[in-house]
């Protein structure tokens, strides 16, 4: 029996990123190399909660904004 994996695509600061179905923003700033602490995070011009990133799933479509946060002086 062969599992059925749907990928859909999005958009992630201005690129087409495609990515599979039940993703959650931590999942994908894990796949793109980001850190959790470094980062906020919109979607579809929404700011999403940093305590909520494991528990919002990313839907066909959506337009994603990571912008990280740089230290220095």
């Amino acid at each position: 029996m062969k599992l059925l994996v749907l990928i859909m695509q999005i958009i992630v600061n201005g690129k087409k990123y495609k990515i599979k179905e039940n993703q959650n923003i931590l999942m994908l700033l894990k796949k793109l190399g980001f850190k959790m602490s470094k980062v906020a995070v919109e979607i579809n011009q929404d700011l999403i909660p940093r305590e909520t990133y494991k528990s919002v799933i990313l839907k066909k479509g959506d337009k994603v904004e990571i912008v990280t946060f740089l230290g220095g002086g």
